[in-house]
């Protein structure tokens, strides 16, 4: 589970979305209901807005799981 502010990295690739795994986001809202999912800021390596997304746990890794060198 992860709580608002937390850094995490896309799990797979969301092709309607043109992003890719490894992508970093930011929780911006945890949502409790209907069940637990997340709104998440996802950006590029700059820092721009690229999308935000309601997305689920299965969606997201923390970003301390992913080595620098693997992100996106």
């Amino acid at each position: 589970m992860f709580e608002e502010y937390d850094t995490v990295h896309l799990k797979h690739d969301l092709p309607e979305h043109n992003l890719k795994a490894g992508t970093r986001g930011a929780i911006v809202m945890v949502h409790l209901s209907p069940s637990r999912a997340y709104e998440v800021e996802l950006v590029d390596n700059e820092g721009w807005t690229l999308d935000v997304l309601t997305l689920k746990d299965e969606d997201l890794v923390a970003a301390t799981a992913i080595r620098h060198d693997e992100a996106a």
